[in-house]
């Protein structure tokens, strides 16, 4: 059965039905973890580090995620119902949805790091020599940029005031709601 043949409100057991919106958006956080996961990998930043992760294995999930990208890009798009005016028309929706969604959490990602070395909490640790080092958030900062600079569309953020700080998607103009349709 394809997906397209499914009613609106059926899904599969562990496959997501695109269509519903809730769905989409999980899969859409999956594909931005696939992007992130390196980020926070405390080994990343050991010293020595005994890994590549340039390696095919580190990167078969990036890769794999753009790919599941760009097949949401080329098969769905994003309406709002009732339309409303987002500054988007239905064909850079969708694109523009899933940017804001993965530079948001890039960015919080980010933030709570920082946020974390203010309050002196402790976080995430790696190994430099025998010592325990603390991720810091210059170092997710420069992680993040080097991961997503051949990303299509990603730049940094650079005025704090404007950057997202949330984990979660971004929303809908008020009294609108999001609406995924195959592309005809």
């Amino acid at each position: 059965m394809c997906i397209n043949q499914l009613h609106p409100d059926e899904s599969i057991p562990h496959v997501p039905n695109v269509l519903i919106f809730e769905d989409f958006l999980n899969l859409a956080m999956l594909l931005n973890y696939a992007e992130l996961v390196l980020v926070m990998t405390p080994v990343r930043y050991s010293s020595p580090c005994l890994v590549s992760f340039s390696q095919t294995v580190y990167q078969l999930p990036r890769q794999h995620s753009r790919k599941m990208c760009c097949w949401l890009l080329e098969n769905f798009q994003l309406m709002l119902d009732p339309l409303v005016q987002d500054g988007y028309n239905d064909k850079e929706r969708l694109d523009a949805l899933l940017l804001k969604s993965l530079r948001g959490q890039a960015h919080t990602l980010w933030a709570s790091v920082k946020r974390r070395q203010e309050l002196g909490v402790v976080g995430a640790k790696f190994s430099e020599g025998y010592r325990d080092k603390q991720i810091t958030s210059s170092q997710v900062l420069s992680a993040i940029s080097q991961d997503l600079v051949d990303f299509p569309g990603f730049s940094m953020w650079t005025d704090k005031l404007l950057a997202p700080t949330l984990y979660t998607c971004p929303t809908p103009p008020d009294s609108s709601c999001y609406v995924i349709r195959c592309k005809v």
